[in-house]
């Protein structure tokens, strides 16, 4: 399949702003709230929010065009009666099939077929496992951190900790984007 291609139909104009303006977004709250800075800082997020989802598509576009290169399949279309009877995955293959290369179909033997599956599980359970680690690790700075921070819940806030409790609160801020582009 033609990665560009598909990174092109499915990702451009996938942008919040192309969807949703800053304005049509400022337009849905109530009158009286629409000065408010918090709606621009929402919209901000959402926007950030918005592209890091475009980018884990992008990036399993570019994995699953990867991992199609390595793995032939037979082509849907071999005769014109065939056509009638495609199911949706063929049709898109069919849309396509103009910007799409056609390769030679190769049959794999089943020792090949096991040696990928086998090598896929493996990256799949190292990432996991990676993915459950790093998940434990935040969720543990994330809770110590809230509970340093108590001190502003109940207001009992020193003077001499606000650039601890500042500081505490980047790193909260880091951690919790981190979190977002594992996602």
């Amino acid at each position: 399949m033609d990665e560009e291609a598909i990174l092109s139909f499915l990702t451009d104009n996938a942008q919040l702003s192309d969807i949703l303006t800053r304005r049509q977004f400022i337009e849905i709250f109530p009158k009286d709230k629409r000065s408010d800075p918090a709606i621009a800082s929402l919209y901000r997020d959402l926007s950030e929010t918005r592209a890091r989802q475009i980018r884990a598509v992008q990036k399993n576009i570019r994995l699953e065009c990867a991992i199609r290169s390595r793995v032939p399949h037979e082509s849907g279309s071999e005769n014109a009666d065939s056509a009638r009877d495609l199911d949706g995955e063929d049709e898109i293959e069919n849309i396509y099939s103009e910007i799409i290369p056609q390769r030679e179909p190769r049959k794999l033997t089943l020792s090949e077929m096991i040696a990928y599956m086998e090598e896929a599980v493996s990256k799949l359970t190292a990432e996991l496992e990676f993915t459950d680690q790093d998940s434990k690790r935040m969720i543990t700075e994330t809770g110590a951190i809230v509970d340093s921070l108590s001190d502003l819940r109940y207001k009992k806030l020193s003077s001499g900790s606000t650039e601890q409790c500042l500081a505490g609160l980047e790193y909260l801020s880091k951690l919790l984007s981190e979190s977002n582009s594992i996602t």
